[in-house]
């Protein structure tokens, strides 16, 4: 049976796993935003399941101790009713580590290489780069409701939720987010990743004008490009 069932659950199995605990890693102290599904009742090698009641969105590091035996059965099934974030009242918050000389940036269609400001509304920076103290480009962004309140904020990689959401999506590969919040209509998808130059035209060369590509080239020497 575990040669046919996938051990990764269905989508709507992994959604309702990460909501119970409030989007973040439900272990004291954690909160991690970068979660994994851990099969405890009973043991995916005992037998292979995707059943919510015996499952437990864990980070990375914390389903690893589980699967060493560091959690009794008792504590988790406490920490699916009480979770961590849920009982602090905080929202997720999380880092991106990819920190590289030159990101490739593209929003809205539009490709961009070396900006300062990439979107500004209003005399508001939207979304930014910064560099850190040996020159490496950081992304920045505040993302607003229709009020005026900020949804979602990142200053030099790292990101904070600051609003009630319907859903959050962030593997523990950390090279992505997605954010839901059907009240505003707003879905937010930010990623990061890492392309030799023939496969990022390979890839978007129904997007991408090939002097577009070109220019890319000339202004990125190295030959695998970080793609924002």
């Amino acid at each position: 049976m575990s040669s046919i069932l996938s051990r990764t659950p269905p989508i709507k199995i992994r959604r309702k796993l990460r909501e119970e605990v409030g989007f973040g890693c439900p272990v004291e102290g954690c909160g991690s935003p970068y979660l994994s599904w851990h099969h405890f009742d009973p043991p995916w090698n005992i037998h292979p399941h995707h059943n919510p009641e015996g499952m437990i969105a864990l980070c990375l590091q914390h389903h690893k101790e589980a699967d060493q035996g560091a959690f009794t059965f008792e504590q988790l099934k406490k920490m699916k009713k009480h979770p961590y974030l849920k009982k602090i009242g905080k929202f997720p918050k999380g880092r991106f580590n990819w920190k590289r000389k030159q990101l490739l940036l593209l929003a809205g269609g539009n490709w961009y290489i070396n900006p300062q400001v990439i979107l500004k509304l209003r005399g508001k920076n939207i979304i930014w780069l910064s560099k850190d103290m040996d020159g490496f480009e950081q992304l920045n962004l505040d993302i607003y409701d229709p009020k005026g309140n900020v949804i979602l904020s990142m200053r030099d990689n790292d990101w904070l939720i600051h609003t009630p959401f319907d859903d959050l999506e962030c593997p523990p590969s950390a090279n992505f987010l997605k954010l839901e919040v059907k009240s505003h209509n707003v879905r937010i998808n930010l990623s990061f990743s890492q392309l030799s130059k023939p496969k990022l035209y390979l890839k978007f060369k129904d997007k991408m004008a090939k002097r577009t590509f070109e220019r890319i080239c000339e202004e990125i020497k190295e030959e695998t490009i970080t793609l924002c």
